[in-house]
């Protein structure tokens, strides 16, 4: 694994042409992560640098909202703080991107719950998203446990790798094996990897929490234990 290439707030001011007030804007409302945020030294002084694939990602998803959206709204929207609400199971049902097929498949992997919070819906979302790719039961099973297996939410700000694996033997016949990971920077496989899928968690998350917010239900209990 590689680390992740940097770029100077200088860099990313004339990159994505936002002035410095507005940077600092949003990084005052958790737009931009603190922890993103590595100082180093120069010979003038001291300079800023962030990961530069996820601030660039994250400007332009700032950009995208900030027309229909608050700041407090966007910051909402693009937390990855896990929403700690308490769900039921006949109140999430009532929303049509959800489904009595997504829950069972769901909870086949990782068991039955009397209540469901944030992290769930997002793995349902997330096996709407293979299912929709045309992945079988064997990749969303194998994707969802890598998920579900995490500790913490900072995995939200991750890409979930789906891969296939030739193996060899001799020389008997190739077989595939799959596997799944979450990678924070620039991973590299050798030749016998095939890629099957890339996904930005933090995306899903978005995406999921303007679901939810469309209809009010993200600032109110659905049902609050």
């Amino acid at each position: 694994m590689m680390t992740e290439e940097m770029i100077s707030k200088k860099k990313i001011l004339e990159r994505t042409g936002i002035s410095y007030g507005q940077f600092y804007r949003w990084k005052r409302k958790g737009l931009i992560p603190d922890g993103w945020i590595v100082h180093r030294s120069t010979r003038t002084g001291q300079e800023s640098y962030l990961p530069k694939a996820k601030v660039l990602q994250r400007i332009e998803r700032i950009q995208t909202l900030k027309d229909d959206n608050t700041l407090s709204e966007i910051a909402d929207l693009l937390s990855p703080e896990i929403v700690e609400k308490k769900y039921e199971k006949s109140s999430l049902l009532e929303l049509e991107w959800l489904g009595s097929e997504l829950f069972s498949l769901y909870e086949e992997i990782v068991g039955s719950r009397k209540h469901f919070r944030f992290v769930d819906i997002l793995g349902m979302e997330l096996i709407s998203r293979l299912k929709e790719s045309g992945f079988e039961s064997d990749a969303i099973y194998l994707a969802i446990q890598t998920v579900s297996s995490q500790q913490g939410e900072r995995y939200f700000d991750e890409e979930l790798i789906l891969a296939e694996q030739k193996l060899e033997h001799g020389n008997s016949p190739k077989n595939l094996s799959k596997f799944c990971l979450l990678a924070s920077g620039e991973v590299k496989f050798d030749r016998t990897v095939e890629i099957l899928e890339r996904i930005d968690l933090s995306r899903i998350v978005e995406n999921v929490k303007l679901k939810l917010r469309d209809p009010g239900q993200l600032k109110r209990d659905i049902n609050e234990v």
